[in-house]
């Protein structure tokens, strides 16, 4: 859902603040970035997300998205490793972009994130 639109905008400050809960700084991406939020933790630590709101569609219904991040990765034009994550109404899940696509990431630090049904 693009920033824009209000739950958009409200789906980013949620994972920013797990992302500051984690020890990152984080940074809102200014439009037409590939991602919607910078973060790091040093130099060398840095993650770019694209984060979405749903309540049923899966990594598949986002692959025009997925494939375009994997495209930065691939040509090695992303800032650091990308993530795409999805939040649905009561879990998170977040994936890491590679070269070919998406990957589920499973594990997290809180409970509510990573519940993989």
């Amino acid at each position: 859902m693009p920033a824009n639109h209000p739950q958009g905008k409200a789906v980013e400050i949620e994972a920013k603040w797990i992302l500051e809960q984690e020890g990152y700084q984080v940074l809102r991406a200014v439009s037409p970035a590939p991602f919607d939020l910078l973060a790091w933790k040093s130099a060398s630590t840095i993650l770019c997300l694209s984060v979405r709101r749903s309540r049923s569609v899966s990594i598949s219904g986002y692959s025009e998205s997925v494939n375009q991040l994997s495209e930065l990765v691939r040509m090695g034009k992303a800032p650091g490793e990308c993530q795409f994550w999805i939040k649905y109404p009561s879990f998170w899940k977040r994936f890491v972009i590679l070269p070919g696509g998406a990957l589920l990431i499973k594990e997290g630090k809180y409970d509510r994130d990573q519940v993989c049904a």
